[in-house]
C-alpha cells in the first residue's frame, strides 16, 4: 500500500504506557512509554513538531483545566518503535477533587493524535478514587 492512500489516522497513531506514577497531594509524576503505531516518523527535534501532551479535566463535568506539552527523549521516532517520557504536573492552583488526565500524542500547530485516530491514555486520580 502507498503512503498516499493511508488516513490520517493510519500515519498518527501512537501507544501509550504508563512506565510509574507517583501521586501526591498537588504533584502527579509519570513516566510513560509512547509507541510510534503509525506510518510515518515523528520528528521530535524541532519547535513544531512532536509532542507528548496532556490535559487535565474536572473528571465529572470534562471542562480543561490545564494543559501542557512535553518532549520525548528521542530526537526521531520511526514506526514501530517507542520513546521515553518523564514529566510533572503541578495540581495545587486547581480546585476539582477527581481529575481526568488525558496523555496523547501532539503534532503541533496540528491536531492531538486522538482527534484523528480516537486513541489517547486516560488516567482519573484525586481523593474519591
Amino acid at each position: 500500500m502507498d503512503k498516499s492512500s493511508h488516513t490520517v489516522a493510519d500515519l498518527y497513531r501512537c501507544r501509550i504506557h504508563l512506565h510509574q506514577f507517583t501521586e501526591l497531594p498537588t504533584l502527579l509524576s509519570l513516566s510513560v512509554v509512547v509507541e510510534n503505531s503509525g506510518s510515518l516518523p515523528w520528528f521530535c527535534r524541532m519547535s513544531d513538531d512532536f509532542f507528548l501532551g496532556y490535559r487535565v479535566l474536572d473528571a465529572y463535568s470534562k471542562e480543561v483545566l490545564k494543559e501542557g506539552r512535553h518532549k520525548l527523549f528521542a530526537q526521531i521516532v520511526p514506526p514501530g518503535e517507542s520513546a521515553q517520557c518523564n514529566f510533572r504536573i503541578q495540581l495545587e492552583e486547581l480546585k476539582t477533587v477527581d481529575y481526568l488526565i488525558v496523555v496523547d500524542m501532539v503534532r503541533e500547530h496540528a491536531f492531538w493524535f486522538s482527534e484523528v485516530s480516537g486513541q489517547a491514555f486516560e488516567l482519573v486520580v484525586g481523593q474519591s478514587g
